[in-house]
């Protein structure tokens, strides 16, 4: 029998994907040069994972997050939503311009325009800045939450849910990788793994 999503866990599981994500770019941001096969592998999935993660947090709070939110605390969390999703733009641009300045890096990009390091450290910084004051915010819609869900709630949470790729992100994504290589390789991937 299936257990029903907790909205806890849901937050739990993005909050650590999302903190995964900053610690990733400044990574990148102390280790530009990917000199190493590491860092070339670091930064590949950062480019690989940075839209996705984010498209993938927007979904949960607009869907989920901030209706359950409006409805357990009415008008008091009205204005840090508002903040929340005026940030949205600015922060898919920010994700936008650091995963073109990487792919260029790694010598992934069509683009011509080589961009210089200084430069990508600044996105990379302006970038990782804008997504600490976001998650920062949305950690003060977190405790409101906790608690049962009542099963309005609870529908909410399992209609997302059912609106979410098998697996979910990000492991949909090293499946699709695994299965590629496998395609590829026409047999089981030495060494390659889900975990």
């Amino acid at each position: 029998m299936d257990m029903p999503p907790d909205i806890c866990e849901l937050i739990e599981a993005d909050a650590r994907l999302q903190r995964e994500i900053n610690h990733a770019l400044e990574a990148a941001i102390d280790h530009l040069l990917p000199a190493a096969e590491v860092g070339r592998a670091m930064i590949h999935m950062l480019v690989r994972t940075l839209v996705p993660s984010w498209q993938s947090h927007v979904s949960l709070q607009s869907e989920v997050i901030f209706p359950i939110a409006e409805a357990r605390q009415d008008s008091a969390v009205l204005p840090a939503i508002t903040r929340l999703r005026a940030s949205y733009p600015e922060l898919a641009h920010h994700h936008a311009t650091v995963g073109g300045a990487l792919q260029r890096l790694l010598g992934l990009s069509q683009s011509p325009e080589q961009g210089d390091l200084s430069g990508t450290r600044q996105q990379l910084c302006t970038a990782l800045k804008a997504r600490q004051v976001h998650f920062r915010l949305s950690a003060q819609l977190d405790a409101p939450l906790s608690g049962p869900l009542t099963p309005a709630e609870q529908t909410l949470c399992t209609l997302w849910l059912a609106t979410r790729p098998q697996p979910c992100f990000p492991l949909n994504m090293l499946l699709a990788e695994w299965v590629a290589h496998q395609e590829l390789t026409g047999g089981p991937s030495a060494g390659l793994r889900l975990h």
